[in-house]
């Protein structure tokens, strides 16, 4: 056996080297030796196998963060940090839809990253994510904290999140650093519970930290993806479901398509009467449309983070805040026009102005002779219904004091109004406390009143209560000074109370003036009138835009500008169109955009001191500026209404027709309330423009014509006196303008119905108690209802026009009565009937149309 043949061997050697045996200290030298080389063998073979392992690990990480050397290096990458992650971590970035090669200049100049001809676009920078540590669960929110798996050794590492559930289906979701909210935002929870919208889910316990909003039928729109905080604020990336994305300061569009890449930058979140920049982020997000479904829309609204820059990109978006917190609302829509009735629920329902405030407000632009200017107005006839004048609430002049109390015994003695501008500067020179002012890093002659302190709230109404009584005005408004809109802010750090400041400076400055007209007047007859907004301005003030160049180029803007106040719950919003000498250049850019401005809710004109008013009256620019004010005050109804049911006031065609793809591409046109489709005009020299004409019956509203299109691009004639104005099928209701707006809202009223197909109604306010309710049903009956204690008996129907009819129609009203109809109106295009039905409250009139 080998194992009996090996024991001889050994012991064969044993006697034939027995003079050569080791000794017992050399064969254990021989064993530790032999067990070192052992041991260093097997350290060896796992320091290589660790190797290997963190090798796999960290090539993994790099094909995860794109962080290699090739990318470290490359100086053609672009400027942004995330042009370190690999290109296939990014989207594509291409300067054109239709382009094959990307170019390496246009690519950089959209602040995208270039390597090896490739050219994308990156969200994130690198993997930083929270886990959840807690959360709690209740039918009236969620509530959780996050920490940070790489900011361990920080202390400001834990995130608070919240989900609260509102009414109406609102949701508002806040995501701050722990350590630095302040005691206004941490809310307790309702516990009420409302009717959900949305199915919200917070998850994360070991693991990624996620939030996600999807409708109740489960289809998802919205998902954070990732988010950061630093010292400079927070920046999160945001999947969102989307086709098309509204109201991100938007300057030349409407709304942009999501697919896309854009870059929205905020020139300063405090430059609040900066019309380039975007104090209010609203997003009106349009959500890709299901099957054969109608389109949803739902809003996104961020609150109080100061908002430095948003982009978009394929299917995200990131936004990068100055602020300690995130809190931004979702509101279910599912309309674009339910979206801005839902936010205004959330920062405040706008208010109802007095009905002179749709006159015509008119001031002199040096205020160096105002008495003189506002004679030559009224000696020819022109319908002001206030006129302006700049106070300096420092102190007044005696000899100015006068001037002005010759002037409103003027506008007194003609039943008008007067407007005073009140600036918010005060002179350094002021012996005013300095803790009544903001801190300022500057050093401008002018100083700012910090409306956030109350001896500062009473100071500002002694100071107010003072003029009225010297001057009895009727409104006021709220100008900026230039001071202000460029003052450097960088006295106050992302998270101060001094920044909150700033920023809310127009809200809380109209809140404390509202408040104390409020108190003086005693009534609702007076208002007033802002330069500056922020969310919940509307609740106390309208918005004129004073600030608005005579230029081509700032009244094609100011239609994207006013669209977005009309967003922000701001729907009193008007233009301050400027005119200067007879003969000059912007003669006919003040006509065009007087036409305009003549269908916004607030009209106002500052007139040169060398504007020779006198000779101009047989010329076309006062025949023109009446004629667009007897339109605008004929149609009082109708914008009256449309405030009083809170109706956005200002909308673009996509607000209407949601599946209108072209709609969506139109920019150049806008709605007025829902009937009325306004075709500008924007450019100089202008006799001919395309007009979109969406899928319904339109009439021309100067000739009353039913327009031959379908969803067609058409090419109208434009007359130097017209702006192309058009009617949707629907009814509206028309007053005879006079030359105050009290006179006209006394005046009888005229009903216009333009037929389409389908049945029509419409509700009208004449005053804010007195309703009519019109219902033309299956093209043959008109039903009239007057509501209310307030419909004046004095008041009448006096006639009936239908535009789109037959050649020959009768109209019934009571069984012994027929009306037979009147030869057609060549002026209108249109059926008149003379009714005659006086106002009385609580009552019904039936009228019946055969038209053959």
């Amino acid at each position: 056996m080998p194992s009996i043949q090996f024991q001889r061997l050994v012991v064969d050697d044993e006697i034939t080297f027995s003079e050569s045996r080791p000794t017992a200290n050399e064969i254990k030298n021989q064993k530790l030796r032999r067990n070192i080389f052992c041991c260093f063998l097997l350290s060896l073979i796992a320091i290589l196998f660790g190797f290997f392992v963190l090798g796999h690990l960290f090539s993994t990480i790099l094909k995860q963060d794109g962080l290699t050397l090739a990318y470290l290096h490359n100086s053609d990458l672009g400027s942004s940090e995330f042009c370190k992650l690999h290109p296939s971590q990014c989207q594509p970035c291409l300067h054109s839809k239709n382009a094959t090669i990307a170019v390496k200049e246009i690519c950089l100049q959209q602040n995208c990253c270039w390597h090896h001809n490739l050219c994308y676009f990156c969200m994130r920078s690198n993997n930083n994510f929270y886990t959840i540590i807690s959360r709690n669960i209740s039918f009236s929110g969620i509530t959780a904290q996050a920490k940070s798996l790489t900011d361990v050794k920080s202390n400001n590492n834990i995130l608070d999140i919240e989900v609260d559930y509102l009414s109406s289906g609102r949701i508002r979701i806040l995501i701050a650093n722990s350590s630095m909210r302040t005691f206004e935002s941490r809310k307790t929870q309702s516990s009420i519970r409302h009717e959900m919208k949305f199915n919200v889910t917070v998850s994360g316990v070991n693991e990624k930290l996620s939030v996600s909003i999807a409708r109740l039928n489960g289809n998802e729109i919205l998902k954070l993806d990732w988010l950061e905080f630093n010292k400079n604020g927070m920046e999160l990336v945001l999947s969102i479901a989307a086709d098309y994305i509204s109201g991100l300061g938007t300057q030349h569009q409407f709304a942009y398509s999501f697919s896309e890449n854009h870059t929205f930058s905020f020139a300063s979140e405090m430059n609040v009467n900066n019309i380039n920049s975007n104090d209010h982020p609203l997003f009106l997000i349009i959500e890709p449309r299901k099957d054969n479904f109608s389109s949803l829309s739902h809003g996104f609204f961020i609150r109080g983070s100061g908002v430095k820059k948003i982009q978009t990109q394929s299917t995200q978006l990131k936004l990068q805040t100055s602020g300690c917190l995130f809190e931004f609302y979702i509101v279910p829509g599912p309309t674009p026009a339910d979206v801005v009735k839902q936010f205004a629920n959330i920062i405040g329902l706008p208010i109802l102005p007095p009905k002179w405030l749709f006159g015509l407000h008119v001031s002199e632009h040096s205020q160096s002779n105002p008495k003189n200017f506002l004679k030559s107005l009224l000696r020819n006839q022109f319908p002001v219904e206030s006129f302006w004048i700049k106070f300096n609430i420092a102190g007044i002049e005696s000899g100015e004091a006068n001037n002005i109390s010759e002037i409103i015994e003027i506008l007194h003695n003609n039943h008008q109004r007067l407007f005073v501008e009140i600036a918010n500067s005060i002179p350094i020179s002021h012996p005013l406390n300095d803790s009544f002012l903001l801190k300022t890093s500057d050093h401008s002659n002018e100083r700012f009143l910090d409306f956030s302190n109350f001896n500062v709230d009473k100071w500002w109404a002694n100071q107010i209560k003072r003029l009225h009584r010297d001057f009895a005005f009727d409104g006021v408004g709220l100008p900026v000074s230039l001071a202000f809109s460029q003052h450097n802010f960088s006295c106050c750090s992302c998270c101060s109370d001094d920044l909150r400041k700033y920023r809310t400076y127009a809200l809380t400055e109209a809140s404390v003036t509202f408040k104390v007209l409020q108190t003086i007047k005693g009534n609702n007859n007076y208002f007033v009138m802002s330069q500056s907004a922020y969310p919940g301005t509307g609740k106390y003030s309208g918005h004129w835009n004073s600030l608005h160049k005579p230029s081509w180029e700032d009244l094609r803007l100011s239609i994207h500008v006013m669209y977005k106040f009309q967003l922000m719950s701001v729907p009193i919003y008007g233009l301050n169109a400027h005119l200067f000498d007879n003969g000059e250049s912007n003669t006919e850019l003040f006509l065009r955009t007087f036409q305009m401005a003549a269908f916004l809710p607030f009209l106002k004109i500052s007139f040169a001191d060398t504007f020779r008013f006198e000779e101009s009256l047989t010329g076309d620019i006062v025949k023109i500026m009446k004629n667009y004010l007897s339109i605008r005050y004929s149609l009082m109804p109708y914008f009256y209404t449309m405030l009083h049911e809170n109706v956005t006031f200002m909308q673009p065609l996509y607000f209407k027709f949601l599946d209108d793809a072209f709609a969506y591409k139109v920019n150049d046109q806008f709605l007025i309330g829902n009937s009325l489709m306004l075709a500008p005009i924007l450019y100089p020299n202008t006799s001919q423009r395309r007009v979109y004409f969406p899928k319904q019956h339109w009439y021309d509203f100067h000739t009353g014509l039913l327009v031959d299109s379908n969803n067609d691009i058409l090419s109208v004639n434009v007359e130097h006196e017209t702006m192309p104005i058009y009617v949707s099928s629907s009814i509206i209701i028309t007053q005879e303008p006079m030359m105050l707006i009290d006179e006209t809202w006394r005046g009888n009223f005229t009903v216009h119905i333009y037929q389409g197909d389908q049945d029509l109604n419409a509700d009208f306010y004449l005053r804010e108690e007195c309703h009519i309710s019109v219902k033309f049903i299956n093209s043959s009956m008109l039903m009239f209802s007057f509501h209310s204690q307030d419909c004046s008996s004095k008041q009448a129907m006096k006639s009936i026009s239908l535009y789109g009819f037959g050649n020959e129609c009768l109209l019934h009203y009571s069984s012994n009565f027929v009306m037979k109809k009147r030869e057609p109106n060549q002026k209108c295009n249109c059926f008149e009937f003379n009714v005659n039905v006086a106002l009385k409250n609580n009552t019904s009139a039936i009228f019946r149309l055969n038209c053959f």
